[in-house]
């Protein structure tokens, strides 16, 4: 009789040993499961504020953009006002000068003191501090935005040569390279009207109006096409 009481004792015990290893095994379950939600959570809050901070800088990045656009613009039409104020006042000087108005007999040397003397006037003074500034403002946009496109993750990755992605990375690198052609163009046209070199203004002055225009063109291009749904 003995024996079998303590053969049902020790199976009740063991029963409720049984119900409370698997009471803490679910709980451990639980537990875990709980940790690792928590875990998925947390890193997807990480990840939501990543996106909205590239968001917020990718904001930005457009508005220098439209600035820097806008601004290139102004400087353009600032810059072919003043060449072809400089062009009519260099003319009217070298006709009154030497009482002709044919181009190829007129003496070189007058041609040098017409540019010269243009290039000196309040006007064209005025016209040049107008246009350093426009494209300085400019060129303040575009650095800002251009520090942003290289310094800032890729928000979306695309390993096909065509794609609105590379194609936009690909117009940066053009508008990037007519940029800098573009200030060299500048110097070298200043640098050709204050030695009244006719042939030299002329020439670096259209292309540094032609790459000009093409700047802000491609700038607006490089936009549009990151929006196209290539």
């Amino acid at each position: 009789m003995r024996r079998i009481s303590l053969l049902i004792l020790s199976a009740a015990l063991a029963g409720q040993c049984a119900r409370f290893a698997q009471t803490d095994s679910i709980g451990a379950l639980q537990t875990s499961s709980t940790a690792d939600d928590r875990a998925r959570a947390g890193m997807q809050a990480e990840l939501d504020s990543f996106f909205e901070r590239q968001n917020k800088v990718a904001s930005v990045h457009k508005a220098f953009a439209f600035v820097t656009a806008g601004a290139l613009l102004a400087a353009d039409a600032l810059g072919a006002y003043h060449f072809r104020s400089l062009m009519s006042d260099g003319h009217d000087y070298c006709e009154t000068v030497s009482g002709r108005t044919d181009e190829d007999k007129i003496d070189p040397s007058v041609y040098k003191e017409g540019i010269q003397q243009a290039w000196r006037s309040t006007d064209s003074q005025l016209f040049r501090v107008l246009h350093g500034s426009t494209v300085a403002l400019g060129s303040i946009s575009y650095t800002a935005t251009a520090t942003m496109e290289l310094t800032m993750p890729r928000m979306s990755e695309d390993n096909r040569p065509i794609s609105s992605v590379n194609i936009h990375r690909y117009l940066f690198y053009f508008h990037a390279g007519l940029m800098l052609a573009n200030i060299g163009l500048g110097f070298l046209e200043s640098h050709a009207l204050s030695q009244g070199n006719h042939d030299l203004v002329r020439g670096a002055g259209i292309a540094h109006m032609v790459v000009g225009f093409a700047l802000p063109v491609v700038i607006t291009t490089s936009g549009i096409v990151y929006k196209l749904p290539l």
